[in-house]
């Protein structure tokens, strides 16, 4: 159940042209009829290369609830990239459905999409942060592209630099920023617009252990304090280990399980999955692993 947000945590305001200039541009309210925040419906995306075609993504089924904090979990070329691609619709899968807490993505147009996508927050593996730009103006970025006011972005911008416990940090450019404040930063730039859905790709990726827990607590900490729902995508099984609800794992461009995290990590069903939770002989992934589950 997504609790409801206060003008201090998650909301916006319209430009100012609008005829109420105060309306809200919230994110749609997530206690709907509609049970799914994610239905993708035998999404299957191929390419033609030099051996062949390649099939990238092999009619995957996946439903995620709202609320949840899912992951999908896999090696590198299983698909992942490929999905999040499809799934933000950046690239047409070549057969199957995106739905959107209930909206069809592949039936919309170009304008349709455009306004469809506010509903999602999306922090890439690099984060893509722009080096002109201060740690306050990127997270402005998706506000002065939605054609907010400057007196509201400016608000907003102030609000979740607190939130995240960065506010001394909004003129620094990301070069003078640490990993952690980085990622903070792309956070706060994803969650500007107050999506009901954020999309997390590699979140962990590259941060020390400490660093990690870090982003992996603010994750949790959104979807607790504001009913996102949030979806991992993720190679870091310490990661998905410790924050995610449910799990689901990523093969060949499959989907060869799924269910809660601690079942489908303790008694995993296929060879794939037998694959991926194999013990790891390096001493660093053994540490990690002991100082992740030690702060569960």
């Amino acid at each position: 159940m997504r609790k409801a947000t206060s003008v201090s945590q998650f909301q916006v305001f319209e430009d100012e042209g609008a005829e109420t200039p105060a309306a809200t541009l919230s994110a749609p309210d997530i206690q709907t009829s509609r049970p799914f925040a994610i239905s993708l419906r035998g999404l299957s995306k191929s390419y033609r290369d030099g051996m062949g075609i390649h099939h990238a993504l092999d009619g995957v089924n996946l439903s995620l609830e709202k609320g949840a904090i899912h992951g999908i979990l896999g090696a590198s070329g299983a698909g992942k990239t490929t999905l999040l691609r499809c799934l933000l619709r950046l690239e047409r899968a070549d057969a199957g459905e995106v739905l959107i807490e209930g909206c069809n993505w592949n039936t919309l147009s170009d304008m349709q999409l455009r306004r469809e996508r506010h509903r999602v927050g999306v922090i890439f593996q690099h984060l893509h942060l722009l080096a002109s730009r201060t740690a306050a103006e990127n997270i402005s970025l998706p506000l002065e592209i939605a054609g907010i006011r400057k007196r509201d972005r400016e608000a907003r911008v102030a609000e979740l630099l607190e939130w995240f416990g960065i506010s001394d940090k909004g003129s620094e450019y990301p070069a003078k920023l640490s990993g952690g404040q980085r990622q903070r930063v792309a956070l706060a730039r994803a969650l500007a617009t107050a999506p009901a859905i954020l999309l997390a790709d590699e979140p962990t990726s590259a941060l020390d252990t400490e660093t990690k827990l870090s982003v992996l607590n603010v994750l949790r900490r959104i979807r607790d304090e504001f009913g996102v729902t949030v979806l991992i995508i993720t190679h870091d099984l310490q990661a998905a280990e410790y924050v995610c609800d449910t799990l689901s794992i990523l093969s060949s461009g499959r989907i060869v399980e799924s269910g809660p995290t601690a079942e489908v990590i303790d008694s995993p069903q296929t060879d794939e999955a037998r694959r991926l939770f194999a013990p790891s002989s390096s001493p660093e992934e053994r540490s990690a692993k002991a100082s992740l589950r030690g702060d569960l």
